[in-house]
């Protein structure tokens, strides 16, 4: 993959692997007579990986640690997506590189009530030791560009550990079909989630005007006064900036809980604080503040519609 193409999506650098080094003190006599403080440099068993074009440290590895650089990742996805039919939508790093992201757009959409949406594959990797590939499923609602990431753990089980991350990828199609039953199911609930209006039912309605504070982690006993009061101003805004996007987007979607759902995503989408660095957006909609609130709210809605 040409380096121009890499850096169109921010993966134009490459990732090296250092060693560490720690410091031994003890203290000598000096030449007066004095004690004087002697450093000693000793390698150690362990390395840094390193982002070569910013110099900063990603992770640290052992010495069996294989670094596999951006470049040969994008062109196995290239196969992928070319033998399967996928398209590469958008791709980039996450927190300065220790992470990064391949989203591939599959040739087909989903009708869910009233809304289309767009089906994707989403793809993680690491250059930091901590985190191997990671292989998911996501969707971006066409009427506003509200997108929504699913990741089972079940899935990641099918990769091996010692891996490489090239061989990790070439598993998104089986993946991909051997969990297709949860990706239908999220559609499934999603279509029965259009059929439940808010306001016909005090419990619903009880649910749905407290979901933005269980999210937040704001007390429901506490009145808007000492709510105020007791958390940052920054919590509060973010808390009122959720509750205007539920308002906004049921009436766009609907009075249900659909609508419901598409006001935390919007909230995750186009509102909430991010981390103010290139592709901070999609770091936390990946795997980030974002993400957490977002999977939060489906599960929580689930649960609650299970009661229905």
């Amino acid at each position: 993959m040409k380096n121009s193409q890499l850096k169109e999506i921010g993966l134009d650098f490459t990732v090296s692997k250092r060693p560490l080094y720690r410091i031994d003190e003890s203290l000598v006599v000096d030449g007066h007579g004095g004690l004087e403080v002697e450093k000693e440099f000793k390698e150690t068993q362990w390395f840094s990986t390193v982002n070569d074009s910013t110099l900063e440290d990603l992770g640290v590895v052992g010495k069996q640690y294989t670094v596999t650089q951006n470049e040969q990742i994008m062109e196995t996805l290239q196969e992928i997506a070319k033998e399967n039919g996928y398209t590469i939508s958008h791709s980039g790093p996450l927190n300065g590189g220790k992470q990064c992201f391949a989203q591939l757009r599959l040739n087909e959409s989903k009708i869910v009530g009233p809304d289309e949406l767009i089906k994707y594959v989403v793809a993680t990797w690491g250059h930091d030791g901590k985190h191997g590939v990671r292989i998911g499923y996501g969707n971006r609602v066409v009427s506003c560009s509200n997108q929504f990431y699913q990741f089972h753990n079940k899935a990641q089980y099918k990769l091996r550990h010692n891996s490489t991350i090239e061989e990790s990828l070439r598993a998104i199609p089986l993946i991909m079909n051997e969990y297709k039953d949860f990706e239908d199911d999220m559609y499934r609930k999603f279509e029965e989630w259009t059929k439940v209006p808010i306001w016909t039912d005090r419990k619903i309605m009880d649910f749905r005007n407290g979901l933005w504070k269980d999210l937040l982690d704001i007390d429901k006993k506490l009145s808007i006064e000492e709510a105020r009061e007791k958390y940052s101003t920054r919590k509060w805004n973010a808390a009122m900036d959720l509750q205007q996007s539920i308002n906004t987007e049921m009436q766009v979607h609907g009075d249900t809980l659909w609508g419901l759902f598409n006001g935390v995503t919007h909230f995750v989408n186009h509102k909430k604080s991010v981390p103010n660095r290139p592709f901070g957006r999609d770091e936390s909609l990946i795997v980030g503040g974002g993400a957490r609130i977002a999977n939060k709210a489906y599960k929580m809605i689930d649960a609650f519609a299970e009661t229905l």
